[in-house]
């Protein structure tokens, strides 16, 4: 939840993030987590790792969010997320 908050609000880049993530995992109170994570309407984390089968199923308008099949279960990320993931083109398309 902290790498979310600090990506989507604070501008933070996902290696910003997830190094101060780290640091405020321990410190961070459970309550003050909770409270978070029901602000941000309990935001789940997606992990993209190398090798992760991506598929771009729609793209919405104007920097919308990117609708995606990750290895066979359908997610959304932000535009701004997406522009921070390198791939490469397979199966000939």
């Amino acid at each position: 939840m902290e790498k979310i908050i600090l990506m989507r609000h604070l501008g933070y880049s996902w290696s910003e993030a997830h190094e101060d993530a780290e640091l405020l995992e321990h410190i961070t109170p459970r309550r003050l987590t909770a409270r978070l994570d029901q602000f941000l309407n309990y935001p789940q984390e997606i992990e993209v790792a190398i090798g992760n089968a991506v598929r771009i199923i729609e793209v919405g308008e104007y920097e919308g969010p990117l609708t995606l099949d990750l290895d066979g279960k359908r997610v959304q990320i932000s535009y701004k997320a997406a522009c921070q993931i390198y791939v490469d083109q397979t199966e000939g398309l």
